[in-house]
């Protein structure tokens, strides 16, 4: 499969979940494999177990800031799938800084050369944390709202790459 060699530079995102209310990881997952696995053509319960499985230790997921970030590979899709969820309260992992996560970052990929993810992962979670777009995100109940937000975003990151 050939790769486009810009990847890491895609920043976009593809659907947003504001103002997600779960008690915890487990509802979490539950809720984004009931929404993605129509769109990925697969199972629910086998897009949560991968979900699950990626998340087992949270807080090697957590990147500071109530914001922790997730990659799964799967050779059953063609295209990334980059999502979004904005907790309405945070979920305690055990991050490094001590804060709860309250945005989870999830970049679905088929397989891809080593470190093309995790550039794109950094990049996204860098913007992400900028205190004005965080606030704004944290206090966005629309998803048709969010998703502007985010998409003002990553029009933003792609003309400074």
């Amino acid at each position: 499969m050939a790769h486009d060699l810009t990847y890491d530079r895609d920043t976009h995102i593809d659907l947003v979940f504001p103002a997600l209310r779960v008690r915890g990881p487990e509802e979490l997952w539950a809720h984004l494999a009931t929404a993605l696995a129509p769109r990925l053509g697969c199972p629910a319960h086998d897009m949560r177990l991968q979900m699950e499985g990626r998340a087992e230790a949270p807080a090697a997921a957590c990147m500071g800031d109530g914001l922790a970030a997730l990659h799964i590979e799967s050779g059953a899709l063609t295209h990334p799938l980059a999502v979004l969820a904005v907790l309405t309260e945070p979920l305690e992992v055990g991050a490094p800084d001590g804060a709860g996560v309250d945005m989870v970052y999830l970049l679905l990929s088929p397989p891809e050369p080593q470190g093309l993810a995790l550039r794109r992962i950094a990049r996204v979670a860098r913007a992400l944390k900028m205190p004005h777009l965080a606030a704004r995100l944290r206090s966005e109940t629309s998803p048709v709202a969010a998703l502007a937000l985010v998409s003002r975003m990553t029009d933003t990151l792609a003309e400074a790459a």
